[in-house]
């Protein structure tokens, strides 16, 4: 997991249950969430 954080915003970088890559950005504004994003990669076949 990896967290990086922006001026108004967050990228956090982890792992699904499945092992596939995720990454979740929720954007800020006043001290609450006003928006999100997420990519969600590749998993590898079972």
């Amino acid at each position: 997991m990896d967290v990086r954080a922006g001026v108004g915003a967050l990228v956090i970088d982890h792992r699904d249950q499945i092992g596939g890559r995720v990454h979740e950005v929720p954007a800020f504004r006043d001290g609450l969430i006003v928006s999100g994003f997420g990519a969600y990669g590749e998993t590898a076949a079972l």
